[in-house]
């Protein structure tokens, strides 16, 4: 997910980046930040599709934030714009550019957070990362590569789409917390989990991955299962 942050000031603009990065390490979220002081040179390389999110500062000089939000919305409807500020007189204003939020600054933390939470579930797709831990290596998996997770004695197997397999020492549930709840990770049998977006189809009880990978299905729950993932592709149509 890519960010914006256009602010004159340069220390709020800092500021405001580092309360970003640290919301994205506590949720494993992988994106990336340009951070702009000169509205102009934001414009002049600012493209649509580009950001999934622009904060903007209101009061900057002969070109304001209101300014910036008109020529953006010329070139793209979906941004996502949080507009900044030391003051809310603005804020009418502000809403004419569909803003999806306003804070005031200093920003604080909890207030970040809490745009952050509302942001990421109205985005159709925020990239998510978990890290494993091998050989005293730190390895990032984005959380839509991972094909499935299977149990090994003491250890898991971790298969990405392009049929690498990671085994790293932890526990299923360490693991699954980790993933936090995501909903596209689905428990099939005990010590199997698999990304329902890599099931190709469960014929007579067995699950068939895209990769061509074959697990079996815990029987008694088969209804259950077939229905989840019906349900799942039904909420991603």
């Amino acid at each position: 997910m890519n960010i914006a942050i256009v602010d004159d000031e340069k220390i709020s603009c800092m500021q405001l980046q580092a309360l970003v990065k640290r919301y994205a390490q506590e949720h494993n979220l992988e994106i990336t930040i340009d951070h702009f002081t000169d509205p102009q040179v934001f414009l002049d390389t600012f493209t649509a599709d580009r950001y999934a999110i622009i904060f903007l500062d209101i009061y900057m000089g002969d070109i304001t934030g209101l300014d910036v939000a008109e020529s953006i919305r010329k070139r793209e409807k979906d941004a996502m714009i949080i507009f900044c500020t030391t003051s809310v007189d603005s804020m009418p204003q502000a809403f004419m550019y569909h803003a999806f939020d306003y804070i005031v600054k200093p920003a604080k933390p909890d207030r970040i957070n809490q745009l952050l939470d509302d942001a990421t579930h109205v985005l159709p797709e925020v990239e998510r990362f978990v890290t494993l831990t091998i050989n005293r290596q730190h390895i990032n998996l984005r959380f839509s590569d991972i094909a499935s997770i299977t149990t090994r004695g003491h250890y898991l197997d971790v298969t990405v789409g392009n049929g690498d397999i990671h085994s790293v020492r932890m526990t299923l549930s360490q693991l699954m917390e980790d993933l936090d709840g995501d909903e596209r990770f689905l428990s099939i049998n005990k010590g199997v989990i698999v990304n329902m977006d890599f099931i190709r189809s469960i014929e007579d009880g067995i699950c068939i991955l895209v990769d061509d990978n074959q697990f079996p299905v815990k029987i008694r729950e088969l209804t259950q299962i077939n229905q989840a993932i019906h349900d799942y592709r039904f909420r991603k149509e």
